[in-house]
């Protein structure tokens, strides 16, 4: 069986080019259209008023025609301030904005899966349940990133509300092997191999098994140049992005110390943390 090619990166950059090409043109047309439709419509009532149309009007045609017309310019008002509420955030978030999109779509299909599962549209046995929902991990940027790693203005600040994706595991709770997934944002084949052992017979993974994940991507390197496949980017690692790491373990220690965590799981937690934010502060001044 021949292996899916990946892509280079020059066929991804020219997709990115491509996609943002027809994101130009679909935003000219729409306003070309926008246009055209209100010309259109001031041609209509000249000619109503100039070739007598209100006759059509007292016709079920007319009356249908009158509606349609009614009921377009309202949905078409509508459409334009989500449009404008859209484009507001695109232009200041995009990341964030394209981070929530893929995760929304994953999200609808999970659900879809899951309903014609329950419903017996579909027979999985538990393998290849267990294995479709694996497939549905989002690919995209983890909650950590996505909650601890934002950045917004000092006016908005105020009022967002804290991360709290990791307060279940601060408190001594467990999640899932997908919780991490979704967590992290990567999959679990690059979870560390000993992972297992830490497993608790309830099948949930508590905060020795967070931080074992979280101490080796701190620790990875970026894939060295020439090997063979994608490059692979290291967790909380952007180049648009320099202080990305910094600022969400930051966040993180900011997180603990504002809540009541056991004493055992914070010292462990700001051991780490701590330990990767002074690497990061003595590679930044040499």
């Amino acid at each position: 069986m021949n292996k899916k090619k990946r892509l280079t990166k020059k066929e991804r950059e020219k997709f990115a080019r491509e996609r943002a090409r027809r994101e130009v043109e679909a935003r000219e047309g729409s306003e070309e259209r926008v246009a055209r439709i209100e010309v259109l419509e001031k041609e209509l009532r000249k000619k109503r008023a100039v070739e007598g149309l209100r006759e059509l009007g007292g016709t079920e045609f007319g009356r249908t025609l009158a509606e349609l017309l009614r009921l377009y310019r309202e949905e078409n008002e509508h459409l334009l301030c989500f449009r404008g509420k859209w484009e507001v955030v695109e232009a200041h978030y995009a990341r964030e904005l394209e981070d929530l999109w893929r995760a929304s779509r994953w999200a609808e299909i999970d659900a879809e899966v899951n309903k014609l599962i329950k419903t017996g549209a579909i027979k999985f046995s538990s393998r290849q349940k267990s294995e479709a929902k694996r497939r549905m991990v989002p690919g995209c940027v983890g909650l950590i990133e996505l909650k601890f790693g934002s950045v917004f203005p000092d006016h908005v600040q105020p009022f967002v509300a804290p991360p709290t994706c990791l307060d279940g595991i601060f408190s001594g709770g467990g999640v899932t092997l997908r919780g991490l997934e979704e967590l992290f944002g990567i999959r679990r084949q690059r979870f560390p191999r000993d992972l297992r052992k830490l497993r608790h017979d309830d099948g949930r993974y508590y905060h020795d098994a967070f931080l074992r994940i979280m101490e080796v991507f701190l620790s990875e390197e970026a894939t060295p140049p020439g090997k063979k496949g994608a490059p692979r980017r290291p967790w909380l690692i952007d180049p648009l992005e320099r202080d990305l790491r910094e600022r969400v373990l930051n966040r993180i220690e900011e997180r603990i110390l504002a809540l009541e965590v056991p004493e055992n799981i914070a010292e462990e937690f700001l051991g780490v943390v701590r330990h990767h934010l002074a690497l990061i502060r003595e590679k930044n001044q040499v």
